[in-house]
Order: structure tokens, then sequence, then C-alpha cells
């Protein structure tokens, strides 16, 4: 065991090293080159909490509070019709995997609906957004400033923010459980933006800490992920 921070319901506890060890030539740490299900990564539509600019990533708030605006529900809607004019899907083969925060959750059953209503929806804990310790509810330009000020291992320590390994293991493990399963499938996991940002660094192979370096995805966009894939990052480049 090693003594990596995760975090659920806000508490700490200790990582098993499975979760870890993706790179270029073993993304995800699966330890083969091809994956059973086909993926898609989709951040929520714009919600209440992205209006006010603060962060909302404790459970205690998240799962009830703050669900997406109007504009956010039009965000999905828009982008569930491009998704399926542009991509051939069998809906008894598609699944919705989400966040279970009241976000991701509505942003999971609005695109289902807009697909079409055989579609499963399930929720699981691992895509929930990164836990803010003390700096939940605090407006993202206060925490950019601290970041820049005092930098992430302050933001670790001194507020309680959930590491980045932390957010690793859960998302990598959600994939793993997926692959475990039996029925191939084509996959839409629900998220947030650092979860969906690390999920892609992973994917990629990047290492996990310059998973900031990816570009992050609009309100309600879906973007296919896969072994090996090219990254957009904020510099304009793709690699």
């Amino acid at each position: 065991m090693n003594t990596t921070r995760a975090y659920s319901e806000g508490k700490l506890r200790t990582l098993p090293e499975e979760g870890f060890g993706a790179s270029q030539s073993n993304p995800l740490g699966l330890g083969r080159r091809v994956l059973r299900n086909r993926y898609f990564v989709m951040r929520h539509g714009e919600s209440e909490a992205n209006v006010l600019g603060v962060a909302v990533g404790d459970p205690q708030t998240g799962l009830e509070g703050f669900g997406l605006t109007d504009l956010g529900r039009r965000q999905v809607i828009e982008a569930a019709s491009s998704f399926k004019k542009s991509h051939t899907l069998s809906l008894n083969e598609t699944e919705i995997v989400s966040s279970d925060f009241r976000r991701t959750r509505e942003t999971a059953e609005l695109l289902a609906k807009s697909l079409g209503n055989s579609i499963k929806v399930r929720q699981r804990e691992g895509l929930r957004e990164r836990f803010f310790g003390q700096l939940e509810g605090k407006e993202h330009r206060a925490m950019a400033a601290l970041l820049e000020t005092e930098g992430i291992e302050a933001l670790i320590s001194r507020y309680g923010c959930e590491p980045a390994e932390s957010v690793h293991y859960r998302v990598v493990r959600v994939v793993r459980e997926l692959e475990a399963e039996k029925h191939p499938k084509t996959v839409v996991l629900v998220s947030h933006a650092d979860p969906i940002q690390v999920l892609m660094a992973a994917f990629g192979g990047l290492d996990m800490g310059e998973y900031e370096r990816i570009l992050p995805l609009d309100y309600a966009e879906i973007a296919e992920v896969s072994l090996r894939m090219a990254l957009r990052f904020k510099d304009g480049r793709t690699e």
C-alpha cells in the first residue's frame, strides 16, 4: 500500500498502488493495447455554480445543489443532436455513466432522453468533481490567485484540496471496472472539467502532473477518447 491520498465524502483514505502506472506504452495501466469498449467523455452543461463562478466539489453541496441552467440544458440537447448525427450508435449497446452530482446527473439524463430512452444511465462516485476542501464555495478567481502565489502543494496541504493522484485513481478505476464487464459497448462518461482532463491524460499516456496542459472541454462538449490518443493543449499544439 502507498500513502497517496484520496477523498470519499471529503474524508482522507489510502490508495492501493493499482490505480497508477499509466504511461505512453501502457495507458491506463491496463497492460493491453486494445480496449473492450468505445469511450466518449462529456462535460456537464452550464450549471448554476458556473454562472456564480464558484467551486462546488463537496458531495454535501454538489449532490443536490447547483443543477443545470436553462442555457446548460439547451447546450446538452444541442450536443446530443450533433453527437447523434455524427456517430452511428446502437442504442442497445450504448451506455451513459455519470458523476452523481446534480449537474452531471441532469446532463446524463437529458443526453439519454435526447439520444433514445432505451439508453441505460448509471452513476459512479469515481467521476465526481475534484474535492476543494476549505476552498469549497470560493470563487475560481480567488483559487487561481492562491494557486499562483502559494502553489498546488499549499492548496493540498493547507486547504485540503484533492490531489491529482486521487482524481486519477478514481477515474481510471471507473474505466477499469467498465473494461472488466462482459459485453463490449459504447460508453459516454459524463463528468467535470478537472476529472476529464486527468482521464484524457491517462488515455493519452501523458504524465499525470501535466494534465493541466490539456485544453479542457467546453460545457456539454463530447469528445472521443482512446489509448495513446492525440491530445490538444492550451498552447494550441496537438500531439
